[in-house]
């Protein structure tokens, strides 16, 4: 089975940061999921959903996947 990671961008002092979320099976559960959690909060600055053996180890590492 495919596994998809939600990753949300966060607005702090220091600049954009990215933060994982959580893994889903699919980028539709994870949208939903960004939309009831996250959407319209002033902190969070959008998402991105993508299939986790696509990012890199070192993408792995910095986000604690």
């Amino acid at each position: 089975m495919i596994e998809f990671v939600l990753i949300v961008s966060l607005m702090g002092d220091f600049g954009p940061e990215q933060k994982y979320v959580a893994s889903f099976g699919n980028c539709q559960l994870a949208e939903i999921y960004y939309d009831s959690n996250y959407r319209g909060k002033d902190t969070y600055n959008g998402y991105r959903c993508i299939r986790k053996d696509l990012l890199s180890e070192m993408e792995k590492l910095k986000l604690g996947v």
